[in-house]
């Protein structure tokens, strides 16, 4: 778990399932080094490294926290949402996942994630009291602020 290269791009197949072309290459060196780290753990504490079965016997790797696939960005040009997790072009869409990260942000980024969402949904919650206060402005006649 940790910083891997985000070098990996997810898209769809001809038959329209998902896909990732991701090139292991890049990641390498880090994944050799949690191994090794992992390893020296494990020997330290008096206990047995395991090696992931996918990763040991089928040379496969797994997230348990997507990340990334619509990145936050200054705007449309540089990512798909806002910092309030607002899509940008789809007024009332809003995003509030991992997926609005960039990146690995380190091992285990729920609580991060987590936060992200708790900041969107205040976002939102103070936007729809302000829309509601304005339309109840209107309906008593009063000028809206």
């Amino acid at each position: 778990m940790g910083r891997d290269m985000p070098t990996g791009v997810f898209g769809l197949d001809g038959s329209g399932q998902l896909s990732l072309d991701w090139d292991k290459k890049a990641s390498a060196p880090f994944f050799a080094a949690v191994t090794e780290l992992s390893r020296k753990m494990a020997d330290e504490m008096g206990g047995r490294f395991l090696q992931n079965p996918l990763t040991e016997y089928f040379s496969q790797l797994i997230t348990v926290h997507g990340l990334g696939g619509c990145c936050m960005g200054a705007d449309a040009a540089t990512g798909v949402v806002d910092t309030y997790g607002r899509v940008y072009g789809v007024p009332r869409l809003h995003i509030a996942d991992g997926s609005v990260m960039p990146s690995a942000v380190g091992a285990n980024p729920s609580l991060t994630i987590a936060a992200l969402a708790d900041r969107f949904a205040d976002k939102l919650i103070d936007e729809l009291a302000a829309a509601e206060a304005g339309l109840a402005q209107g309906r008593a006649g009063l000028p809206a602020s």
